[in-house]
């Protein structure tokens, strides 16, 4: 696939994507698609590294789609494998009567990722989401730490789940449920590394309240979304890791 450079024949966001805006604000919840005077762009159709909006706009997507197209969009062979798929079964019911397609990924993860690092057995668990995928993270560390406490870091984004939405950071997010959110997540600065080091196994945080001892069940991210790029993450990273094996309060 050939990428091409961006090409802007309007304003952005353009006309119609101004429209169509307007049109998703009357029948969507205002909480979902942020709508202003300079966002959002509605995508039409893309191609390898390119997106092109709705009014014929072509931009080079550096997130890959969030990650979903990190092959490229509309990669011709995974384009043929949702094809042929198509044709045989859209949908098997999961967790009660899945297809052998489901254990051949099962398969193909582990062997790509724990078992290449270790030699004990590994287990793999489907999400719909990244937010489902930490509320497993959370449960996997209760059940394995048997502590009540997980620490997080500030300006970090796991998402809207309630368990998820305890551990995110930012208030915008959080305030309207504040009632309802447990209180067992620590949240302490990022990169800092001799507070780092004094995390475990207990840290009293301003925000939530006195906790118990806690677990670290997220891997650290070295880009925190929202809060953009870490430099010191990876070092950081090693130190809490070894911090968190010593008091054995991780379960990565």
């Amino acid at each position: 696939m050939t990428e091409l450079l961006p090409f802007v024949r309007t304003r952005i966001p353009g006309p119609r994507s101004r429209a169509l805006a307007r049109q998703l604000r009357q029948c969507e919840s205002r909480n979902v698609t942020f709508v202003s005077d300079r966002w959002p762009i509605f995508w039409e159709r893309a191609r390898g590294a390119n997106v092109w909006d709705a009014d014929g706009n072509r931009y080079i997507d550096l997130t890959a789609a969030f990650g979903v197209a990190s092959v490229g969009h509309n990669n011709p062979r995974v384009v043929a494998a949702i094809r042929r798929q198509s044709t045989k079964l859209l949908h098997a019911m999961g967790d009660v009567h899945p297809n052998d397609l489901k254990l051949r990924l099962a398969r193909e993860l582990v062997a790509l990722t724990f078992r290449r690092w270790s030699a004990t057995d590994a287990r793999v668990i489907f999400a719909n989401s990244g937010a489902e995928a930490v509320e497993a993270a959370l449960k996997t560390a209760a059940i394995h730490t048997k502590r009540p406490g997980v620490i997080a870091f500030s300006g970090g984004y796991h998402g809207l789940t309630y368990g998820a939405l305890a551990a995110t950071w930012q208030n915008h997010f959080r305030d309207p449920f504040k009632s309802q959110l447990g209180r067992f997540v620590t949240h302490i600065p990022f990169g800092i590394l001799p507070l780092v080091g004094r995390a475990g196994p207990a840290r009293r945080n301003t925000r939530n309240g006195g906790l118990g001892e806690a677990a670290l069940p997220h891997p650290i991210e070295y880009y925190r979304g929202t809060a953009r790029l870490v430099p010191r993450a990876r070092r950081c990273s090693r130190r809490a890791d070894s911090r968190s094996r010593r008091h054995r309060c991780a379960a990565r």
